[in-house]
């Protein structure tokens, strides 16, 4: 963590907590609004776990808040059995991601992008359903 406030990625708040350095979260980085934003980033991935869970797009007691899935941390994991998604009888997966508190520019939209090709380059991976949760988008995010 020091290397990346040497570098001016982080700043260290001298307690015990980091957050982006004001030159790439262009918000106010106190403490309140970090932990405002997670807060609501929790609050919206667990109304996002109810609905797929009450449409059926996954399986009931599967759904993850931050899990892991191909090397990669999700906002939202859940294991889908939905025709079109399982493949031969191994279950499919519906990931999410979510960027919250700040514009979303191309570049996020491509890292997304990047995430899933690189889970789907594995042999024998699973089918996927993605998800991109955003506030704000900026208008180059949309055209990828």
């Amino acid at each position: 963590m020091q290397k990346f406030v040497k570098e001016g990625v982080l700043v260290f708040n001298g307690t015990d907590e980091y957050f982006f350095s004001p030159k790439f979260c262009p918000i106010d980085t106190s403490s309140l609004t970090y932990r405002t934003i997670e807060t609501i980033k929790d609050d919206i991935l667990s109304h996002f776990h109810t609905i797929m869970k009450n449409m059926g797009l996954i399986s009931f007691k599967t759904g993850e808040l931050f899990g892991e899935y191909g090397k990669f941390r999700w906002g939202f994991k859940g294991v889908s059995y939905i025709r079109g998604v399982v493949n031969n009888t191994k279950p499919g997966f519906l990931l999410a991601d979510i960027i919250f508190g700040r514009e979303t520019y191309r570049e996020d939209v491509l890292f997304f992008i990047e995430k899933l090709n690189h889970i789907q380059s594995f042999q024998n991976s699973s089918r996927i359903i993605p998800f991109l949760i955003l506030d704000n988008i900026h208008p180059e995010g949309l055209e990828e």
